[in-house]
């Protein structure tokens, strides 16, 4: 008992003397930059959806002024006059928006008035319609794609909802009875503490009688689904294997219309996500791995975009020629290409790569983040962006023109405010294999001979990025006059699959390396640098490059 007081004594004084030498670093008087309670007025652009005739764009806005999580609203603009009108009123939510093909309605998800579930409205936002109600669940899927498609006549809507498992009700008794191995939520959702046992299932709904059908039933989770151009089949990814919560695998199915039954396209040992007929019906585009054994909470191999035949024949990886992680792929008007994102050096970019082979496109290669994009038939292109001086905005680019950003939705917000300058720098890994890169958020006023303090922030994964984007906590810190070091350390993505590999290759020899911390899942927390996963240590402006290189080792390590 006497060493844990001590134990707690020690550790509660070690963050009194950290807290303390934040204070002492930050600089004296009122900032000028952003500060905290600036989230709330904070908003970015989120889903983005060029309309048939590319005249109109429907967008989400994300908003950070309830309390709670955010929260998005739909808005549309026309795209000549770059006017927008919000979906709903004020206290209204809405997001996912598609088209149905012929431009005459709009689906999406969310909150109008009293209901909440799958909505439509004109392309002007009027005469919203409810169509149906929609349930999810928090079991840990990771990679789903699409949850509501449109047939190809417009007449219909396929869409995700949940009906409860055979677990579901002794799950929720008193006592609870648990019989799952993944008895605990995603991890992302952080709401609950235990797995709501609900399956995913297909669902459609008649937009003229507002009828609704399940289409799929049983005890597997059915997401990332899409209508075939021909109106006979609907793409679903589903994890069929016997013991499906210890072993993830997704494979890829067609569900027939006319009579519910299931054809199998894929029947492998690793995992294809968010699979997309071509234009013409005769091709599936999907993104993929090649490892037998995937895990669900952080995948070590970078997800390729693949093509097959609508037969589920001639699979090839066309996404091999870039060796990054790939998200989510979205075919050419024409179908003779594909548009996904590229992870790289910390940034998210825009890629068109022809489907016959050959070499890839960047599209958008600016230092930053493109989330979300739509591509219209005439060539126009429009897409969510945050570079490093701006919260995520809406662009849009024309077949022969330079993008444009059309959306300004923290004028107010940033005026007079100045936004902290991003650096980027590499240094040699300390086995000398590897060089890895870093993204320091100097501090507002820094000079040669100031003095500030150094937050090291380091993601989690290990498989994922940090990089030069807009980053709200960081340019809090350096209106206080800290800077803020990311460290995209080995097991990171966006440097190749072999930089993406290593550590889990480290961890399964050793399981932990000395100076490390590291879980046998490969998170790894590096640097002993303990104060928000870092450590307020005081640097003079000319010492600080110097050693953030000296830190940064330590996160690799």
């Amino acid at each position: 008992m006497r060493r844990y007081l001590q134990s707690v004594l020690l550790r509660a004084g070690f963050f009194l003397c950290c807290t303390a030498a934040l204070f002492v670093f930050a600089p004296s008087g009122s900032t000028q930059g952003l500060a905290s309670g600036d989230l709330s007025r904070l908003r970015s652009v989120g889903s983005v959806e060029l309309s048939p005739d590319s005249r109109r764009i429907a967008y989400t806005v994300t908003m950070r002024d309830r309390l709670g999580r955010p929260y998005g609203q739909l808005w549309l603009m026309d795209v000549v006059t770059q006017k927008s009108v919000r979906v709903g009123g004020e206290k209204d939510s809405g997001g996912g928006p598609l088209w149905s093909p012929d431009g005459k309605w709009l689906a999406f998800q969310g909150h109008q008035g009293e209901k909440g579930g799958l909505f439509i409205a004109r392309p002007d936002g009027s005469d919203v319609t409810f169509l149906a109600s929609l349930s999810g669940t928090n079991s840990p899927l990771p990679g789903t794609g699409n949850d509501v498609t449109w047939s190809p006549d417009g007449k219909q809507l396929a869409f995700i909802s949940s009906t409860p498992g055979p677990e579901a009700a002794e799950a929720a008794g008193d006592p609870m009875v648990i019989t799952r191995y993944l008895y605990k939520p995603d991890a992302g959702e952080g709401m609950t503490r235990f797995n709501d046992n609900q399956r995913l299932h297909i669902f459609a709904v008649d937009v003229a009688t507002k009828q609704v059908r399940q289409l799929t039933q049983g005890n597997f989770d059915e997401h990332s689904i899409d209508w075939s151009p021909d109106g006979k089949e609907i793409l679903f990814a589903s994890n069929r294997e016997p013991n499906q919560d210890e072993f993830f695998n997704y494979d890829i199915f067609a569900l027939k219309t006319a009579d519910n039954s299931i054809r199998r396209l894929t029947a492998t040992e690793y995992n294809e996500y968010e699979p997309l007929w071509s234009p013409d019906g005769k091709h599936i585009v999907y993104r993929g791995t090649r490892r037998g054994v995937t895990d669900r909470e952080t995948t070590m191999e970078d997800t390729h975009v693949w093509v097959m035949n609508a037969d589920g024949s001639d699979r090839r990886e066309i996404g091999s020629v870039l060796d990054n992680r790939q998200g989510a792929p979205r075919w050419a008007p024409d179908g003779s290409a594909v548009y996904f994102t590229l992870q790289e050096r910390g940034s998210n970019h825009l890629v068109r790569l022809p489907i016959s082979g050959g070499k890839a496109e960047y599209v958008v290669k600016d230092a930053g983040i493109v989330a979300s994009w739509s591509v219209g038939k005439d060539g126009a292109l429009a897409y969510s962006f945050a570079s490093s001086l701006d919260a995520t905005e809406l662009y849009l680019k024309t077949a022969s023109g330079a993008p444009r950003k059309i959306t300004d939705l923290n004028t107010q917000l940033f005026a007079g405010k100045p936004i902290a300058e991003v650096e980027s720098f590499t240094f040699i890994s300390n086995d000398n294999k590897f060089e890895v890169e870093a993204f320091l958020t100097k501090p507002l006023g820094m000079t040669a001979t100031s003095k500030h303090p150094l937050i090291v922030n380091i993601h989690g994964g290990p498989h994922g990025q940090n990089g030069p984007a807009f980053n709200f906590k960081n340019q809090v810190y350096a209106a206080r006059g800290w800077a803020t070091l990311n460290v995209n350390y080995r097991g990171s993505t966006g440097y190749g699959q072999k930089f993406a590999v290593r550590p889990d290759r480290r961890l399964r020899r050793s399981g932990r390396k000395r100076g490390t911390r590291c879980s046998v899942r490969g998170e790894c927390g590096g640097a002993p640098l303990p104060v928000d996963r870092s450590r307020a240590t005081g640097y003079r402006g000319r010492e600080l490059r110097r050693s953030t290189h000296r830190l940064a080792h330590h996160a690799n390590e």
